[in-house]
């Protein structure tokens, strides 16, 4: 999860998922559903993309918090 820009609540937050090809966010997203209120579900989901996987073991927050506001 990383925080994006919102106009409306200031951030939400979004939801950045290594996944495989196989992944369907919409059965992620039912199974939150009464699992976290509504403000903490992520508003977005993305697959995280192979190129924020370089250059070490942890992949850089801040890195990751740019793209998803690109995304």
């Amino acid at each position: 999860m990383v925080p994006v820009d919102d106009a409306e609540f200031g951030q939400r937050p979004v939801a950045v998922v290594e996944t495989n090809a196989e992944c369907d966010f919409n059965e992620i997203a039912a199974w939150l559903d009464g699992k976290l209120p509504r403000f903490q579900r992520p508003v977005r989901w993305i697959a995280l993309p192979q190129e924020l996987k370089q250059g070490g073991i942890k992949i850089s927050r801040h890195r990751l918090m740019e793209w998803a506001a690109g995304a």
